[in-house]
């Protein structure tokens, strides 16, 4: 049974259903700083939702929050087995100005699938073994055919970084991570704050619609209050509920 955490955020003074790009937004992460950003290892929200921002899959979740949805693979084929799955994937780049490849796709979850002593693990061990074939080819070959394949590629553990970058640095490349997502890791002060610029070559044209993200570490709710309320941040998580009827009444909160 989930439980609902609150979460606040200043409402803007004018509100427009037309999306405009710039401005910055600062937000808490409330539970505790992150913990890694390497993708099958964290076992906490705050390191997920970050990373979620500069990694990507396979596979996305799409607007709904229901559905499935080409991430950077543009598209894929389902072997009548059910054991092979054939993915295309899109031309990006990574922050770092190297090309993505299915390479690093093979890569990454080969490493994903094998990697012990992470919580994530189990999530996509079907995975017998990876190819590609091209540059824009990755093979992925089950144990056993898994219907839910398709979904376990959306999750976070599945995150694609460089294959290069990281035979280069190994583990050092997760602090200062690289993907191909609509932001890019810039700098973490632990304890105090993660921050993220937008990517300018993002392969989606139009997004991200925001110049930067500010992920500040509050583990204190008063702090997190008296900051949203003092304009420094602009999103609260995991607001105390015997303060959420005041800000209920005042319209400057959503």
């Amino acid at each position: 049974m989930g439980v609902r955490r609150p979460v606040l955020a200043a409402a803007p003074a004018r509100q427009d259903a037309t999306p405009r790009s710039g401005g910055t937004l600062a937000m808490s992460l409330a539970d505790s700083d992150v913990t890694s950003f390497d993708p099958p290892a964290p076992p906490d929200n705050m390191s997920i939702w970050t990373m979620l921002l500069f990694y990507e899959q396979l596979i996305r979740v799409a607007p709904d929050g229901v559905s499935l949805e080409p991430g950077l693979a543009e598209s894929w084929e389902v072997s009548d087995d059910g054991k092979t799955y054939t993915f295309q994937v899109r031309e990006a780049q990574f922050h770092d100005g190297t090309p993505f490849s299915a390479e690093d796709v093979a890569f990454c979850i080969d490493r994903a699938a094998k990697l012990e002593g992470t919580p994530w693990q189990f999530i996509i061990s079907v995975v017998e073994s990876t190819e590609a074939p091209d540059p824009r080819t990755c093979v992925i070959n089950l144990k056993s055919a898994w219907a839910p394949f398709e979904a376990d590629l959306a999750m976070f553990s599945t995150s694609i970084f460089p294959k290069a970058a990281y035979e280069a640095q190994g583990d050092a490349l997760f602090e200062t991570p690289i993907g191909t997502g609509p932001f890019m890791f810039v700098s973490r002060t632990p304890d105090v704050e993660v921050v993220l610029a937008k990517n300018p070559s993002y392969w989606q044209e139009g997004v991200p619609y925001l110049d930067g993200l500010t992920f500040k570490v509050l583990t204190d709710s008063n702090a997190r209050v008296l900051q949203l309320q003092g304009g420094e941040l602009d999103i609260a998580t995991l607001v105390p509920y015997n303060q959420l009827e005041n800000f209920a009444a005042d319209p400057a909160y959503t």
